[in-house]
């Protein structure tokens, strides 16, 4: 019975730390993503888009 609640806890540890790389990889892209948008509104850097209805 020891072996299963071991491989339970190995399996459960594992997939917590599976997630949290997933978790640490999309915080880094957003913060990727975040940091190469431009920060001037679109209005400004693009004249023929109309700040009021996005045309």
């Amino acid at each position: 019975m020891a072996s299963v609640i071991g491989a339970a806890v190995v399996l459960a540890v594992g997939v917590a730390a599976f997630l949290l790389l997933l978790l640490g990889l999309d915080v880094a892209i957003l913060i990727k993503l975040r940091s190469s948008i431009p920060q001037e509104p679109l209005w400004e850097t693009h004249p023929h888009v109309d700040a009021l209805d996005g045309t």
